[in-house]
């Protein structure tokens, strides 16, 4: 494999394919007519008339399946609990390298800059007790989850240059999007055609540590039809020694309108990110010498590659009783990872979410419901080999990962009055893990978690923009692969018994 192809390259094939859609978008785009001579004679006096100035400012009015920034605050602001919106023009003045420039602004998150676009994430303490990738949280993309199917994750697909806005959902509040995790869900939502602040956006930027990056989006609305695609190419060689980075997003999305009432999206995306790690320092070095690598950083070639493809797809369906959305997707991951060994991995992840909403009256009242249900699961094969200088030696482990996940939410808003609203919901779920040595099956081990979370909540708005709330949720983090396993002696293999678990299950942890 080739690792840090020039940032050249990667602007120069962003930007041939961005100009290429931008040629050939105005012919679809739009239609002019030559005027037709008027049958009117002319006024007597040919003296011009000259009006006033009318500026308007505007943006598209959404659809079905994508709606716009104001109209999603606007629903985000009648949830009774702690909720946060960003939108990405509050950013678009300054730098905005990964999440935490993002999200650093949101009362109640904590994110931490670890390296590249490597953060640590945490809201109301979740995944406090780990140093790496994503737990107890639920990250969305467009409203369909990126979690791995075990609950597991990283960021490396969400490219911050690549968003219309976020809504943060903390704890029980995610409830909407079937979350019911410690820290709730976080929904990064891209722009489409119809939501996109400008048809045509070129980024460049550059700084120091030889940081450098293009970003370049363009969007077209043809009636009945729109598509968007977006792309973004970074390099840097780091603050410190072995801390190259390199990076490539793209993200695009066609949607399709059948009827006022039906319509389609279609999601696609690539991401390949090639990260060297510099590894821990002591205090010491820390404070004296803080641009130097670790010495076994630099003598296993230590670095992190993965290569992400992601389809997703939304068909909304509006219905005189109600709304029906039906989420699909698809996410193939691969990590290439030298570090205490070279852990090598490959797996899917795909899953179906239906979802339905609707209005009523109760007794006079309004009450708005929520149900929804998600079906989804992934396999993952985990090899591990010797790192040799950054390469696969010697192998040592063979693995197979599966998760397999049911779930079905309820969520009800009842407003007592036009001020005051009372939500109710649950959760019922039923996720199973189930591990495999291939080369030792007697270590095979599964685990089935069900649980039933239920949530509480009282929204009181004396005024608009003032919201008082009260809510009570329950919460529950069904462990992922890497929560499986007991560290005390970890060299790269470990043994782990979960909780319940009567067969001890062996498999490998990723610490960077």
């Amino acid at each position: 494999m080739t690792r840090f192809a020039q940032l050249g390259s990667g602007a120069a094939a962003l930007a041939t394919l961005l100009l290429m859609t931008t040629a050939l978008s105005p012919a679809l785009a739009q239609t002019t007519t030559p005027p037709s001579p008027s049958p009117w004679p002319s006024p007597a006096s040919d003296k011009p008339i000259t009006l006033d100035t009318l500026t308007i400012d505007a943006q598209a009015a959404g659809s079905l399946t994508a709606p716009t920034a104001d109209q999603a605050r606007e629903e985000l602001n009648r949830t009774p609990g702690s909720v946060g919106f960003v939108d990405s023009e509050s950013y678009k003045g300054r730098h905005a390298g990964n999440l935490r420039d993002v999200l650093q602004d949101t009362p109640g998150v904590f994110v931490q800059s670890r390296y590249g676009q490597e953060v640590r994430l945490s809201v109301r303490g979740s995944g406090l007790a780990r140093g790496y990738h994503l737990r107890g949280l639920e990250v969305l993309q467009d409203g369909i989850p990126v979690n791995l199917a075990d609950g597991s994750g990283d960021f490396y697909q969400i490219d911050p240059l690549g968003l219309r806005y976020t809504e943060v959902f903390r704890g029980g509040n995610g409830l909407a999007y079937g979350s019911s995790t410690l820290g709730g869900a976080i929904n990064f939502v891209t722009p489409t055609a119809r939501t996109a602040v400008a048809p045509n956006i070129l980024r460049l930027e550059g700084g120091s540590y030889g940081t450098a990056r293009a970003s370049g989006q363009v969007s077209r609305d043809l009636g009945d039809a729109d598509f968007l695609i977006s792309g973004t190419v970074t390099h840097a060689d780091g603050f410190r020694q072995h801390s190259r980075q390199q990076g490539e997003m793209i993200n695009g999305n066609v949607g399709y309108r059948f009827n006022p009432d039906v319509e389609t999206r279609f999601y696609v995306g690539a991401y390949i990110v090639d990260q060297q790690l510099p590894g821990a320092l002591s205090l010491s070095d820390a404070l004296n010498n803080p641009t130097k690598a670790a010495p076994s950083a630099i003598a296993g070639n230590q670095s992190r590659m993965t290569w992400t493809e992601r389809v997703a797809n939304r068909t909304t369906v509006r219905l005189d009783s109600g709304q029906v959305d039906l989420d699909t997707w698809a996410i193939h991951k691969k990590l290439f990872h030298p570090i205490f060994q070279v852990i090598d991995q490959d797996g899917w992840t795909y899953g179906v979410a239906p979802r339905y909403t609707t209005s009523f009256t109760v007794g006079g009242l309004r009450d708005d419901l929520v149900l929804g249900a998600r079906a989804f699961a992934g396999n993952n094969t985990a090899l591990q080999f010797a790192n040799i200088a950054g390469s696969r030696g010697a192998q040592t482990a063979n693995n197979r990962q599966d998760a397999r996940n049911v779930e079905a939410y309820a969520e009800n808003r009842l407003l007592l009055t036009p001020t005051v609203a009372l939500m109710t919901g649950a959760k019922v779920l039923r996720d199973e893990r189930e591990f495999s040595d291939k080369w030792n099956p007697r270590r095979n081990s599964s685990q089935t978690y069900a649980g039933v979370n239920p949530k509480i909540g009282l929204l009181w708005e004396p005024r608009a923009n003032v919201q008082v709330f009260a809510d009570l949720t329950r919460s529950q983090d069904v462990p992922d692969f890497s929560d499986l396993i007991l560290q005390p002696d970890f060299i790269g293999l470990g043994t782990a018994r979960p909780v319940g678990a009567s067969r001890p299950l062996l498999m490998a942890s990723s610490p960077e």
